[in-house]
Order: structure tokens, then sequence, then C-alpha cells
């Protein structure tokens, strides 16, 4: 399992797209999506879990183009992303 970690969002952050991307990627229902990006925009970090590294990767890089940070996790080791917040 990989865990991806959102973190946070950068200006510009498209949340209608963000909002479709985590109910096609992290199988989440239109009400969770949602209430999911408004969490987010508050503050809350967001984690969801990968059957494997592709995947995860696959909705990294879909979520970064949206102006999302994040990082994530591969049996154990934390893999931050070129988008990923320190602190």
């Amino acid at each position: 399992m990989t865990t991806v970690t959102i973190s946070g969002w950068r200006e510009g952050l498209n949340k209608v797209q963000l909002n479709r991307l985590l109910r096609r990627h992290a199988g989440c229902g239109l009400a969770e999506a949602k209430h999911a990006v408004d969490r987010l925009l508050t503050g809350e970090s967001l984690s969801y879990e990968f059957l494997n590294d592709e995947a995860a990767s696959d909705f990294c890089r879909s979520a970064e183009a949206l102006g999302v940070t994040h990082a994530w996790t591969a049996n154990g080791s934390r893999t931050p992303s070129s988008s990923s917040v320190s602190g």
C-alpha cells in the first residue's frame, strides 16, 4: 500500500477538479470529496491509500497540476514530491 498525504494547496487551486480527482482516484463519493476539499482549505491534511506506487504517482501528478501540495509514503519510506511543503 502507498499512502498519499495532501498537505496543502497553492493559490489557484481548482476545487472542482480536485473534487473530481478524489472521486475518480481515491474512491470518494460526492459528499465525501466535497467535505475533504473543504477540510483541506481550512488547513487540514488529507491521507489516501493506493494499491501501488503507480496509482499513487498518477494521482499525485494530477493533484499537483491542480494546485495541491503533497507527499507520499511507500513501504514505510516517505517520498516528498517537488511540490510538497516542509514544516
